[in-house]
């Protein structure tokens, strides 16, 4: 099983990422700590020098899971369902240069908040036909630069839609691409999901990428949820992911960090 950590230039105070700083400063200390790879949140490509982070990852052999766009939603306010043609295609753009920083660095993409939220249940056609016009234009040149999509299942308090894996999995049928796979995220899975267990066996090989995270949003083994089951899921569908941990750095970033990864070897060697 391969490990990441959530860490970012500069985040908000409630984001649920571990280091902020000097990204390789994070990298070093999540390398020391055991694990495999960064998950990396900005707002925007350009924060990223794409040769300088491949050069390093080369020589440290850390690598770089995925590249979250949250904060282009958070942010800079941007959708893929805004009444504003402007905006939604902003939005695409924005994400086709993660999509361009993402093949240079052999990472994958979330999508998660930018898919916004639903103004109208009742004339939900149109919403979903915004959406999927912008993510054909995003999987067109994802496809061509062979980046992975990854559509985060949140919870009903965070999105008012794709909230189950389910729902997810259903969603991105009409889209028909081997480069646009399911999210999910114990965190979020906790609230929603009646047996998480199951809704990992479902996604089955469309399950791109995992965030860890306790019940309380701490890190792994700091809550009540039994990541046993989670990992013996996992390893039941052979998933060749990441196990990227996105909690709050409480009590800290480096006892966080250290934490989880003890709780986890301790699953495995048990």
């Amino acid at each position: 099983m391969k490990y990441s950590v959530a860490i970012a230039p500069w985040a908000l105070d409630t984001a649920p990422v571990l280091y902020r700083g000097d990204i390789y400063k994070s990298a070093d200390k999540i390398k020391s700590a055991g694990y495999d790879a960064v998950e990396i949140h900005i707002k925007d490509p350009e924060q990223i020098d794409g040769e300088a982070l491949q050069e390093y990852c080369k020589k440290t052999g850390l690598e770089v899971a995925a590249l979250a766009t949250g904060m282009v939603n958070v942010i800079d306010k941007l959708c893929f369902i805004d009444d504003s043609k402007d905006i939604r295609d902003e939005a695409v753009e924005r994400v086709i240069g993660f999509v361009k920083l993402a093949s240079q660095l052999k990472a994958g993409i979330i999508i998660g908040s930018l898919r916004g939220n639903l103004p109208d249940k009742v004339n939900r056609t149109k919403y979903d036909n915004r959406f999927y016009d912008c993510m054909k234009r995003i999987l067109d040149v994802a496809e061509k630069e062979n980046v992975k999509i990854f559509l985060e299942a949140i919870n009903r308090y965070e999105n008012n839609y794709l909230n189950t894996a389910e729902e997810t999995l259903e969603y991105i049928k009409p889209l028909n691409s081997d480069k646009l796979l399911v999210h999910l995220d114990t965190f979020h899975m906790n609230i929603e999901e009646s047996d998480m267990a199951k809704a990992i066996k479902l996604c089955g090989d469309k399950l791109g990428h995992i965030h860890l995270a306790d019940n309380n949003r701490k890190y792994v083994g700091a809550g009540s949820i039994d990541f046993s089951k989670v990992l013996e899921a996992v390893e039941s569908i052979e998933y060749k992911g990441y196990l990227s941990l996105e909690c709050l750095p409480l009590p800290d970033p480096d006892t966080a960090v250290v934490k989880t990864m003890i709780k986890l070897k301790n699953i495995y060697s048990a």
